[in-house]
């Protein structure tokens, strides 16, 4: 049935509780907890102490699919709904929220995922707890056609940049894991051209032994580096598996960073340091 689980903690995870201890779900038509949730969750904290939770709404009830963003102000204990977002096919929504140096946005926050077959984004700046702004007009994210399964990361700047990848269809073959720059964040400006950080040969739906029957994807993850104190403060981190050798079952988990907000990124770094032999899927 519809619904996400949902618990909290406040020792560190020691001991836990729920949100609703009768049946310890929350998006499952009760009232005071979001629209019925299918799947796909998501959430974020800011510095605030808001609590954002992202997810698409129950496909199974015969209502057009959405993806809802709920906002906690004490801790995930309650719930109100901030956004609505409707238009068709949707899928794998992530929220991020993030500190900025940008003017009338000390905290921004970001939801993306993919509409139709194209990414799409949504922001707002966030000024105190529980004082979330109004979520900026849609964006169609250009070049993303065919794109999915993505990320979206926050610069210290407000910089916003995005992740998916192609070939999300696929049991095999190469796929590129593109990047989408929106330089002035929560600005009038969009998303630029699309840009292909790398090549990998782990497709939307690659079967391995591991999972032989759901399948993994490249699952590309954007991080930035938001230590003042960093010598590499503001350098952009990009995550994604691999398989050297397509089809082999042998892949392996990849780094590489950009200093330029992702419009230019390293070589690759393995971080795995299994031996070639046996062969061995990480993902």
């Amino acid at each position: 049935g519809a619904g996400i689980f949902a618990a909290r903690s406040t020792d560190g995870g020691d001991t836990w509780v729920y949100p609703d201890a009768t049946d310890k779900t929350i998006a499952d038509g009760d009232a005071g907890q979001g629209a019925a949730a299918c799947c796909d969750p998501t959430l974020a904290w800011d510095s605030f102490g808001n609590l954002y939770v992202t997810y698409l709404a129950d496909l199974v009830s015969g209502a057009s699919p959405s993806v809802e963003t709920l906002l906690s102000t004490d801790g995930g204990q309650t719930f109100t709904n901030i956004g609505s977002f409707t238009g068709g096919s949707m899928d794998q929504p992530t929220i991020v929220a993030q500190n900025t140096t940008a003017a009338g946005a000390p905290v921004a926050v970001w939801v993306v995922w993919n509409q139709g077959g194209t990414m799409r984004a949504r922001g707002a700046a966030v000024t105190g707890l529980g004082t979330v702004g109004a979520f900026n007009a849609l964006q169609t994210i250009p070049g993303t056609n065919g794109c999915s399964f993505g990320d979206i990361a926050i610069a210290p700047s407000g910089v916003v940049v995005q992740t998916c990848q192609t070939n999300t269809g696929a049991n095999t073959g190469s796929a590129n894991i593109r990047i989408n720059i929106d330089a002035d964040g929560l600005g009038a400006g969009n998303f630029g051209a699309t840009i292909t950080a790398t090549t990998t040969n782990v497709s939307g739906f690659d079967f391995i032994p591991a999972q032989n029957a759901r399948s993994v994807d490249a699952e590309a993850g954007l991080a930035y580096d938001r230590n003042p104190l960093s010598p590499r403060f503001g350098r952009l981190y990009l995550v994604y598996t691999d398989e050297v050798v397509d089809e082999s079952n042998d892949t392996d988990i990849m780094v590489r960073f950009s200093d330029d907000d992702g419009a230019n990124w390293s070589a690759a770094i393995r971080v795995n340091d299994d031996p070639a032999a046996p062969i061995r899927s990480q993902f």
